[in-house]
């Protein structure tokens, strides 16, 4: 069973999605906390994009650890997920930096 830690970026597979869901493998940043993941078999995880559209809510981020990931974070779509159901893989960290930024623009949208 593979635990992930907040701040872990990891390639997630999301077959089958439905709607405005994010498809195929792609990055994603876990976002919920260890004490929650281990107690837990949902892990809360933003999509990272390729994309660099400007959104308010997409965070920006540089490579990560070298695993070659760059691209928007989408706060928008955060999720819980079961990753032990879907095939997960850890690449890398967000800096502290980053990772922190990512924290603070989260907590308004649950009104913390």
């Amino acid at each position: 069973m593979s635990v992930y830690e907040q701040g872990d970026v990891i390639i997630v597979d999301f077959e089958p999605s439905r709607g405005h869901e994010p498809r195929k493998s792609r990055p994603v940043l876990v976002v919920s906390a260890f004490a929650f993941n281990i107690r837990s078999s949902l892990t809360f995880v933003a999509p990272i994009t390729s994309m660099h559209n400007g959104y308010p809510l997409h965070v920006p981020i540089a490579d990560v650890d070298s695993a070659g990931v760059e691209g928007d974070i989408c706060l928008e779509a955060i999720a819980a997920k079961d990753l032990e159901a879907r095939s997960s893989r850890c690449v890398g960290r967000l800096c502290t930096k980053e990772l922190c930024e990512v924290l603070n623009l989260i907590a308004p949208i649950f009104g913390l």
